[in-house]
């Protein structure tokens, strides 16, 4: 049940078996090769609840008045440390970058708050004082004993400004707490 083939000097191109099937198929006549589809068997992944309500919760926000933030999972300890947690908090030990790009960027967040709160600075600067943003992102806590930080999603929004920022006339509310209250009950 073996062939052994010994190709001639002069084609140094014919080094594999596929080689020398093509070799065979040229020679035979490609249009004498019976014309088969590889099988496949098709099945929907399933649901993904957790990115599911992940999704609910986003299509919720927006639908609320809220745009979505994306910011870096680098920041600073600076910033983690402006935030006040009490020494103890796992917050205050995050995962360093052993390489980082710069000191603003030098380990893994471990809330999404110091992403925000800069997004809301940005848009106060520049006079944007209706606003309402959210991220829905991982943070990154470190594990005892363990090389690999554990990586929950964590929700962290902001609003600032008018009630009712796109009214002609009136609407000169302020957001206050019970707004707040009503999206998180929402």
């Amino acid at each position: 049940g073996l062939l052994r083939v010994v190709p001639p000097a002069f084609r140094a191109d014919i080094t594999r078996e596929v080689d020398l099937s093509e070799e065979i198929a040229r020679l035979a006549g490609y249009d004498r090769i019976p014309v088969t589809y590889p099988k496949a068997g098709l099945q929907a992944a399933s649901v993904d609840l957790h990115l599911k309500t992940r999704e609910e919760v986003k299509f919720a926000l927006q639908g609320a008045g809220f745009y979505e933030v994306l910011n870096y999972s680098f920041i600073s300890t600076g910033a983690l440390k402006k935030l006040r947690y009490t020494p103890e908090d796992m917050r205050l030990q995050p995962v360093c970058i052993m390489n980082p790009l710069s000191e603003e960027l030098e380990v893994m967040r471990t809330t999404l708050l110091p992403g925000i709160l800069n997004a809301v600075r940005f848009n106060l600067d520049r006079r944007n004082e209706d606003l309402r943003i959210f991220e829905l992102s991982k943070v990154f806590l470190p594990r005892a004993d363990e090389l690999l930080p554990e990586e929950p999603h964590h929700l962290a929004g902001a609003m600032t400004g008018k009630r009712f920022p796109q009214l002609l006339y009136g609407g000169e509310d302020e957001v206050d707490y019970t707004d707040v209250k009503g999206v998180v009950e929402m």
